[in-house]
């Protein structure tokens, strides 16, 4: 792999990182909302941090499997 592929590949690979961290982060923070350690408004966030981490692992799988067939092409 030259060096402007292993860059990409750096590239690709930090955006999937970030994108599971934040996924993780959203479904940590709805359940916590759910629980009540939240104290106002515990059930709407607890809604809205599950339909945004819902949203990114859509997101994250269609990226990863693109990902994943862009760097099995490579040589």
């Amino acid at each position: 792999m030259d060096n402007a592929k292993e860059q990409l590949f750096r590239m690709k690979f930090i955006k999937l990182a970030v994108i599971l961290n934040l996924f993780i982060l959203l479904l940590a923070f709805s359940a916590l909302a759910f629980v009540g350690v939240i104290p106002f408004y515990s059930v709407p966030i607890g809604i809205i941090s599950l339909v945004g981490a819902i949203a990114l692992s859509l997101y994250f799988r269609t990226a990863y499997r693109k990902d994943k067939e862009w760097l099995m092409a490579q040589d």
